[in-house]
C-alpha cells in the first residue's frame, strides 16, 4: 500500500509542477481533492490505515495468548473504521475546489476515521504495553542498560511510533495546519517502519526460542549464532621429518 500511494503522490507532483496550467499554478491541481488521482490515493491510504490497525490487533491478540475476549473492542472500531473510510473516500471524490476541508462534510468523516483508529491503536497500545510490562519485569535486571532495552522492547512490539503518529496528525487536522498534509503522505512509511520493526522484534524472539534448550542444559549464557563455513578445521600431524599440518574432518562452525 504504501508503495502505490507513494507513487501516486509523485504523479501528482508531477502533474501539478509541469503539466497542470504548465506548472504556472501548482495550487490549482493539488488543491483539487476532487480529481481522479487524488481519490485513487485516498483509496490506497484509508487501506493502509485498514492494515495498519488489523495488524496491531492482531499483536494484541498474539501478546494476549489468543484471549479472544481482549480483542473484541478494537475489532468493533476497526469494522466501524473499515465502514467509514469507503464514506470518506466518497466524499472527498466530490470535493470541489475552493471548499474548506476542515469544514466541508469530508472532513467530518476525517474526524470519524481519525478518532476510530485513534481510538484502536491507544486501546492495543496500551493493552500490548500493559502485558508486555506486567509479564517480563521480573527478568529485568536492575541495571540500566536492561531497564532501556526492557523499554525500548514494549515500544517496538506496542506499535507506540505508529500511535504518536496518528495522534500528531489528528492535533495537526484539529487545530487547521497545513502539517496535516505532511502527517498523511508520511503516514504509510511510518505504518512500514512500525510494523517492520514489530517483524523484526517477533523474528529475534523465535531464534532466541530455539537456542534456549541447549543453553539451558548447559547453565551457560546464549553466545552467538552459530554459522556453518566450508573450511576444514586444521589438525597437526607429528612424523619423524617433523610437524606438517592437514585440512580434514567435518566443516569447522564459528
Amino acid at each position: 500500500m504504501a508503495a502505490q500511494h507513494w507513487v501516486i503522490s509523485i504523479y501528482r507532483v508531477f502533474q501539478a509542477f509541469i503539466y497542470f496550467d504548465n506548472g504556472i499554478f501548482p495550487l490549482g491541481f493539488l488543491g483539487n481533492l476532487g480529481h481522479f488521482s487524488e481519490t485513487l490515493k485516498n483509496s490506497f491510504f484509508v487501506a493502509n490505515i485498514a492494515t495498519g490497525d488489523t495488524l496491531i490487533v492482531h499483536r494484541l491478540w498474539t501478546v494476549w495468548g489468543f484471549h479472544k475476549g481482549v480483542i473484541v473492542f478494537p475489532v468493533c472500531t476497526l469494522l466501524g473504521l473499515l465502514v467509514c473510510s469507503g464514506e470518506l473516500v466518497y466524499q472527498l471524490s466530490q470535493f470541489r475546489p475552493g471548499e474548506d476541508i476542515f469544514l466541508s462534510v469530508a472532513g467530518r468523516w476525517v474526524r470519524t476515521d481519525t478518532i476510530l483508529t485513534l481510538i484502536t491503536n491507544s486501546y492495543c497500545t496500551a493493552l500490548i504495553s500493559w502485558r508486555l510490562w506486567t509479564a517480563s519485569k521480573v527478568g529485568v535486571h536492575p541495571h540500566r542498560g536492561a531497564n532501556i532495552k526492557h523499554i525500548l522492547s514494549i515500544v517496538i512490539e506496542s506499535a507506540t511510533l505508529y500511535t504518536t503518529w496518528n495522534l500528531m496528525f489528528f492535533v495537526s487536522y484539529e487545530t487547521q495546519s497545513n502539517l496535516q498534509f505532511i502527517f498523511i503522505d508520511c503516514w504509510p512509511v511510518m505504518t512500514g517502519i512500525a510494523f517492520t520493526l514489530i517483524h523484526v522484534r517477533v523474528g529475534w524472539d523465535g531464534i532466541q526460542r530455539r537456542r534456549q534448550p541447549s543453553t539451558t542444559a548447559s547453565g551457560s549464557v546464549p553466545g552467538p549464532l552459530s554459522f556453518t563455513v566450508g573450511i576444514r578445521p586444521a589438525v597437526q600431524k607429528h612424523s619423524d621429518t617433523g610437524t606438517e599440518t592437514v585440512m580434514h574432518g567435518s566443516d569447522a562452525q564459528l
